[in-house]
């Protein structure tokens, strides 16, 4: 099935894929530890992080086990796009958080120690 990466989710039957998953919630512990909350939820899919096309078109393989995060397809953006890839009006933005190579649509970071 085409996967709607990135689309809101309540539960992981909405999420289309193989491994479909509505991610509410992102924890990290590296370099700190850190739940990135994900609003509306977040349709996610299973991925191989070293085939960055393995999320077919418009999406990636984010490879976040470097952070202690999962690896899942994310929906790509760009400042041009971004008001009709992300969901601007729930708080999306598209970030790279300076930290990863390819720009998504995910939502704001804050916090830390």
């Amino acid at each position: 099935p085409v996967r709607n990466t990135g689309a809101a989710c309540t539960e992981d039957g909405d999420c289309t894929g193989p491994g479909g998953v509505c991610m509410t919630t992102l924890s990290i512990t590296t370099p700190i530890v850190l739940d990135i909350p994900f609003p509306g939820g977040y349709c996610s899919s299973s991925c191989v992080g070293t085939d960055p096309d393995s999320c077919g078109p418009g999406a990636y393989c984010l490879d976040a086990s470097g952070f202690g995060g999962p690896t899942g397809c994310v929906k790509r953006c760009t400042a041009a796009t971004v008001d009709t890839d992300c969901r601007v009006s729930e708080g999306y933005i598209c970030s790279n958080y300076a930290i990863l190579g390819d720009y998504f649509c995910g939502p704001p970071v804050t916090g830390g120690p």
